[in-house]
């Protein structure tokens, strides 16, 4: 299958993966969308992948699990590269998109019943708890003590903090969504304003 740009969207709803990095987050790709295909034979689905994950596809000859293959361009091999610029990757009316170690475990129908009336929308909390963006550990009560989590609530002009969850986001509305990307594009910008620490930073991730 040719990774070629897809130039507009298809009818209907569809699942959409990006897969970049070590070959096991494409495998990863591969078990999340055969447990779709256990629930859902109906919806297609979308992996935009880096050029040696769709190489690997081809050696593998499982491209066939994806109905749209797409080159995911260089810069957009990271999680923010992807996520905060999604309106570049809307193959579909009614997109949902999935982090690929999140299984599908029952029919879909509800959810997306549950997505369709919102142009853009995402899981999470009203009310982010106490360690959300601090240190996971006695560290907090540092970060406590020094009103860190307040200065960024200042920064920000907000009431509190949410927390979005994007392992699972929709968009249906491609200009909104690129507003919400654009304004989560601005918020990461000014990082050094907030008390988050870098995952990269994170003791026990890879």
């Amino acid at each position: 299958m040719n990774p070629s740009t897809l130039s507009k969207p298809n009818k209907g709803q569809g699942y959409v993966y990006c897969s970049h990095g070590a070959p096991k987050y494409l495998i990863y790709a591969l078990v999340a969308a055969r447990r779709i295909r256990a629930h859902d034979i109906k919806r297609p689905i979308a992996l935009f992948a880096s050029q040696n994950h769709l190489d690997l596809l081809r050696e593998w000859n499982l491209d066939s699990l994806f109905q749209h293959l797409q080159l995911l361009p260089p810069e957009s091999c990271s999680i923010i590269g992807f996520k905060h610029h999604t309106e570049k990757f809307m193959p579909f009316e009614q997109n949902m998109y999935l982090d690929t170690d999140m299984l599908l475990l029952r029919n879909p129908d509800t959810l997306w019943h549950q997505f369709t009336p919102f142009g853009y929308t995402y899981t999470g909390q009203e009310s982010a708890d106490v360690f959300f963006g601090g240190p996971k550990h006695f560290g907090i009560v540092v970060d406590a003590v020094t009103h860190k989590r307040k200065k960024t609530i200042r920064n920000f002009d907000l009431d509190h903090l949410y927390r979005a969850q994007t392992g699972i986001m929709y968009a249906s509305d491609p200009d909104l969504t690129r507003q919400v990307n654009e304004l989560a594009r601005s918020f990461y910008q000014r990082q050094d304003e907030t008390h988050f620490i870098s995952r990269k930073n994170e003791k026990g991730r890879t």
